[in-house]
């Protein structure tokens, strides 16, 4: 009997097809990660964005303390629990490049706002201790929600 596979010198057509397509699946899944850890890099940035403007108002409101308005009925923001009525009390923008008045950009899809009060416990108020009530809304990041954040920072 004859031997039929050890003439063969070259790659069969179904062998080329075969590599091909392993080539492209492999390709498609490599892209796709890629594509897929870009998009979670962009939500990761847009956090730390946020994460650090929210520092950056702290610090700054902790530096000024003294300059700061204090609220001792802060009930009219304090007391706002739905998304719209937070919506509506908040007066700044915020965009990427930080905070402006609502007034210079009134279509804002981001809004904050905050509020200084003496800390209490019960009836008795801490003397040189302030609560920092910070809300904001976002229609695209916080779809129909509101983030609150409480400090407590120290007179100078």
């Amino acid at each position: 009997m004859k031997k039929l596979f050890n003439n063969q010198k070259g790659m069969g057509l179904l062998e080329i097809l075969v590599g091909i397509s392993i080539a492209s699946v492999g390709s498609f899944i490599i892209l796709n990660g890629i594509d897929y850890l870009t998009n979670k890099k962009a939500v990761v940035d847009k956090n730390a964005n946020l994460e650090n403007m929210i520092s950056g108002i702290i610090g700054s409101i902790r530096s000024n303390i003294m300059m700061e308005k204090i609220d001792f009925e802060p009930d009219a923001f304090l007391n706002n629990t739905s998304y719209e009525a937070v919506d509506k009390s908040l007066n700044l923008c915020w965009v990427n490049d930080g905070m402006i008045p609502l007034e210079a950009y009134p279509n804002c899809p981001g809004k904050i706002g905050y509020v200084v009060t003496p800390f209490k416990v019960g009836s008795m108020e801490f003397r040189g201790l302030y609560k920092v009530t910070l809300r904001m809304t976002h229609r695209e990041l916080l779809p129909n929600q509101f983030r609150e954040y409480v400090f407590i920072v120290k007179d100078p």
